[in-house]
């Protein structure tokens, strides 16, 4: 499911902070799960917060990756997005028994 925030956007939290979109909540699209910039905390260790359990923080705006500071870049790592799309191309074929 695609939603209002698809994996790999980049957000600002209502609080200032800098994230990164991990998945998607199908029952609250504008609550996903993130991974928060937060300097103090190694990256190898990131937080990942699930907005929907946070109803104090929610998403302020939605970014290019290029408006984030230097090291939110760097810390939250975002990559160029991929499109997949799937055709029922129908019953496959039978091979040879």
């Amino acid at each position: 499911m695609m939603g209002v925030y698809p994996p790999g956007s980049v957000v600002q939290l209502i609080d200032g902070r800098y994230a990164l979109v991990v998945s998607v909540n199908t029952v609250r699209p504008l609550k996903p799960r993130v991974i928060v910039h937060e300097p103090s905390v190694p990256k190898h260790e990131a937080l990942i917060l699930d907005l929907e359990s946070q109803p104090h923080i929610g998403i302020r705006r939605s970014l290019k990756p290029a408006s984030l500071p230097p090291d939110a870049l760097e810390y939250l790592g975002p990559r160029q997005r991929i499109a997949y799309y799937f055709e029922n191309s129908g019953p496959a074929p039978l091979g040879d028994a």
